[in-house]
């Protein structure tokens, strides 16, 4: 009996040897040939192609399902055929119906259009927003050629009696913001007192206060950065004992000290909420606080990794999101859209294998 399911098992490993060979002979004779368009991520790399507007019928997977049923009822037949000297002329009966249902499943599919893909949509578009067209008088209509297109002169009088567009005015980009506005807290707002005591206690520290929204941001010279950080952390009154996150922002524009480099405080005690922000320079670096919040090690790291301000102390100051070998900072504002540098851009390959070579090097 079990004989009879030779063939079938023959067929399985038939069809699994094949894959196989063709995923096979595809890596073997496949030519590695790498550009900028492979190198790009999908989801921001590839340009859009056609009408956004595309619509696809929904026919295409109603069908596709159909075609699923019977491509897996298929599969029966080869138990048919194995088993068909025991059916005998019922089971050659059974099996034209099912091949002639299938046919005209087919038949009707495509005579409804179901296999179309982008064209139905277009279809669609065309019949819900028809070309605009210029009117044409009835003599014109008259003198048409039997196409059904206006002769070239009333095309030209109509072209003639148009008037001409106006060109487009060209607007110039705004200059870049020299920096941000820092507001200053209103006359009505109170300033908190453990600000007050800290302007008190270390005078000249505090630059500039400013309020947004109900958040204060404390602006602090760079030098004295580590007494107002250890200050907020210690005072009684403030105890701002977690720094959530540390960031940056570029002001390329802005001459002198480019980067705000901002420190966002919480005190679990108190519940309050209180921003450090340093200006510094390109090239000039920050004291670390990751000896005051231990939480500041990752972040300075990341700082350091898309703007590329350093931190003066840092135990372990190196990139954290990109690799080693990174070219540049990505979050600078003159970091350029296309990738890291022009080695990815005019040699990919070069660049593959530097990528490469640095991997080595860490598994060795």
């Amino acid at each position: 009996m079990l004989d009879s399911y030779i063939p079938v098992v023959l067929f399985f490993l038939v069809a699994i040897g094949f894959a196989i060979v063709a995923l096979l002979l595809a890596w073997l004779v496949r030519p590695e040939r790498y550009n900028k368009v492979k190198l790009e991520p999908y989801e921001c790399g590839i340009e859009a192609q056609g009408d956004a507007r595309d619509r696809y019928s929904i026919r295409y997977y109603i069908i596709a399902m159909l075609f699923v049923v019977f491509d897996v009822e298929t599969v029966f037949m080869f138990p048919w055929a194995v088993i068909m000297n025991q059916l005998r002329l019922f089971g050659l009966i059974e099996m034209i119906v099912f091949l002639f249902i299938l046919i005209v499943g087919y038949a009707y599919a495509w005579k409804q259009g179901a296999l179309e893909w982008v064209w139905a949509g277009r279809r669609w578009l065309a019949a819900r927003w028809p070309p605009k067209h210029e009117a044409i008088s009835m003599a014109d209509t008259e003198k048409t050629d039997p196409a059904g297109a206006p002769p070239a002169a009333s095309v030209a009088q109509a072209a003639a009696a148009k008037p001409a567009a106006a060109a487009p005015k060209v607007e110039k980009a705004p200059p870049p913001p020299p920096g941000p506005p820092d507001p200053p807290p209103p006359a009505d707002v109170p300033v908190p007192a453990f600000i007050q005591a800290l302007q008190a206690a270390l005078p000249g520290a505090v630059t500039q206060l400013a309020y947004w929204v109900g958040d204060w941001t404390v602006i602090v010279a760079a030098p004295r950065l580590l007494d107002v950080a250890r200050y907020l952390r210690d005072e009684s009154g403030a105890r701002f004992d977690y720094c959530s996150d540390v960031t940056a922002v570029d002001w390329p524009a802005r001459a002198g000290e480019r980067f705000d480099v901002v420190y966002c405080l919480y005190s679990t005690g108190l519940r309050t909420r209180v921003r450090i922000k340093t200006r510094v320079a390109d090239g000039d670096a920050v004291p670390s606080v990751s000896g005051i919040w231990a939480a500041a090690n990752w972040l300075e790291r990341e700082v350091w990794d898309m703007f590329g301000i350093r931190f003066a102390g840092h135990p372990d100051l190196r990139r954290i999101l990109m690799p080693e070998e990174w070219q540049g900072h990505p979050q600078r504002k003159d970091y350029p859209l296309e990738g890291p540098g022009e080695l990815i851009l005019e040699d990919p390959e070069e660049w593959l294998k530097l990528r490469q070579s640095f991997n080595e090097a860490e598994i060795e």
